[in-house]
């Protein structure tokens, strides 16, 4: 047989016959054209069979894309966006662990509701139709804190005349790590409670 990226064969040479074989396909102008191989055979009396070819588009470009997340709960949506110029984006690998510990492929979406865990991070990965993996992309939910509304007023509950008499009471909600606590003062020492 007989093997080329050119309908000519330049430069070719016949070779033993194999049902299988490994081969280079030209890298030069757009990836979005098709490269064509072309093969010959030869029998043992000498009949030469062929042209016969073959084409793909090579695409060895991985897909880019980046990930954001929607929403301050632990539910959130999550807006992909990916692209590949090439043979297109085919799926994506999601999970709050940076190693993808159980995260199996799916097929690509733009949006996907998501549960965070306690770290508020999810990273993102994704394949194109060529089969090449993106890098990893991550995102993370910001921690939110709820400023307190505070009142000034004395202990007997009116305003009384003299500074020293008076306290400054507040009450509020703070989120830590994902866990809110109600939040205040009593008599200038701060109290809080876990939800």
């Amino acid at each position: 047989m007989m093997v080329s990226n050119d309908g000519g064969f330049p430069g070719a040479v016949w070779e033993s016959y194999t049902p299988t074989r490994t081969w280079v396909l030209e890298g030069y102008g757009s990836y979005v054209i098709p490269r064509t191989v072309y093969v010959r055979f030869r029998d043992a009396l000498g009949q030469v069979y062929g042209n016969y070819t073959d084409d793909i588009i090579y695409d060895p470009i991985a897909p880019s894309g980046s990930v954001l997340i929607q929403g301050n709960a632990d539910k959130v949506t999550l807006i992909l966006m990916a692209e590949d110029d090439n043979s297109g984006v085919g799926q994506m690998l999601i999970s709050n662990d940076s190693h993808f510990a159980g995260a199996e492929w799916e097929s690509y979406a733009p949006v996907r509701e998501w549960t965070l865990d306690l770290n508020r991070t999810v990273y993102v990965r994704y394949h194109d139709r060529a089969g090449s993996a993106s890098p990893v992309y991550s995102a993370t939910q910001p921690y939110r804190v709820y400023l307190p509304v505070v009142t000034r007023h004395d202990e007997t509950g009116g305003m009384d005349k003299e500074p020293a008499n008076h306290a400054v009471h507040w009450s509020g909600l703070l989120v830590e790590d994902g866990v809110s606590f109600s939040v205040w003062s009593h008599r200038g020492r701060l109290q809080r409670r876990g939800r």
